[in-house]
């Protein structure tokens, strides 16, 4: 055996401990992003050294399988006291939505915003939730293609940062929902795919006042 491949072999078995300690350590805590960084270093180090020793085409599955983790800086807001995360990079500001502003609208999602109309989304219409509504809910605006729209929540808890998952088979087939990741005190939140959503309210919206 060429020193190369011993060179090889001997940081493949490092490499390779590490990336498994690294995933069951974030089987016990999924909510911690530190393992899955752990994991990607092991992995992109293993994957050049196996390139410069000949194995890389066979690395690139694993690679393939640990790159489907992925992590997001998301925000974690409330609904009817269940969870949701929606993607950060896409919110530009959260503001008050009262029942005066809604009476203003005259049934239309509409708020006005330092004097532009932006549409809103109310999450708990779309995702069919019954109670009673707080008497100030809040707008998280987002900005999906360079258009503005906002989506209405019960409060927003705070910014999280999020490892997703794939979602079970239970939730693949339903739109707007792009992921899910678990928090801290263990229960899942469903990660929102916004433009998805925004589409969906859109169409309704369009339906109703046509």
């Amino acid at each position: 055996m060429s020193s190369l491949l011993e060179t090889f072999r001997d940081e493949a078995i490092e490499l390779i401990q590490e990336l498994e300690d690294a995933l069951l350590e974030l089987e016990e805590t999924p909510q911690d992003s530190a393992p899955i960084d752990r994991a990607f270093r092991a992995l992109h180090t293993l994957k050049g050294s196996g390139g410069l020793a000949g194995f890389a085409a066979h690395l690139d599955t694993a690679a393939q399988r640990v790159n489907r983790l992925a992590i997001i800086d998301g925000l974690l807001i409330d609904i009817a006291s269940e969870n949701y995360i929606l993607p950060l990079s896409a919110v530009e500001e959260c503001i008050e939505l009262t029942r005066a502003d809604t009476e203003q609208s005259h049934g239309r999602n509409l708020v006005k915003l330092r004097g532009e109309i932006i549409p809103y989304v109310r999450l708990r219409d779309e995702f069919s939730f019954n109670g009673q509504r707080p008497e100030i809910e809040q707008i998280v605006v987002a900005s999906l293609e360079g258009m503005r729209i906002g989506f209405v929540v019960d409060h927003v808890v705070g910014e999280h940062q999020t490892v997703i998952k794939n979602l079970g088979r239970m939730y693949q087939d339903i739109d707007g929902i792009s992921g899910a990741t678990i928090l801290g005190d263990g229960r899942v939140a469903l990660v929102l795919d916004l433009p998805k959503l925004a589409e969906k309210a859109e169409t309704k919206e369009n339906a109703k006042f046509n």
